[in-house]
């Protein structure tokens, strides 16, 4: 089962809700999907609720490295928080897009995720 998404905008707030099955593809295509609905709707900050995603085994490195670095490409100016499972979070592919010039956090908590996207720095 590939990923699927269901995309809501409250403001300049897009809200993406994902769930299927974890795959660097799935997760590139999402990637562009969420630049693509960002400039058609005007929104400058994601709320990505990836809690529903089924990681099937280990995330390897050099995927996590690879989808920090699209993010870093594709979704500059933006501000991402990402929710995902808390057993799956080693934030590698957050400090690749950071590093890259994204502004991204990847955390469990839905709080800190609210938190970090009502900061107005993008």
């Amino acid at each position: 089962m590939d990923l699927e998404t269901d995309f809501e905008q409250q403001g300049d707030l897009l809200l993406a809700s994902v769930w299927g099955e974890w795959s660097l593809p799935g997760m590139r295509r999402l990637v562009d999907a969420i630049g693509v609905e960002c400039a058609a709707r005007g929104c400058r900050r994601v709320l990505l609720d990836g809690l529903a995603i089924e990681v099937p085994g280990a995330v390897f490195e050099f995927e996590r490295y690879l989808l920090g670095e699209r993010i870093a490409r594709k979704l500059q100016g933006l501000r991402l928080a990402v929710l995902f499972p808390g057993d799956h979070i080693n934030k590698f592919a957050e400090s690749v897009a950071n590093r890259g010039g994204a502004a991204m956090l990847v955390t469990h908590d839905r709080d800190a995720a609210e938190a970090f996207l009502a900061h107005d720095e993008a």
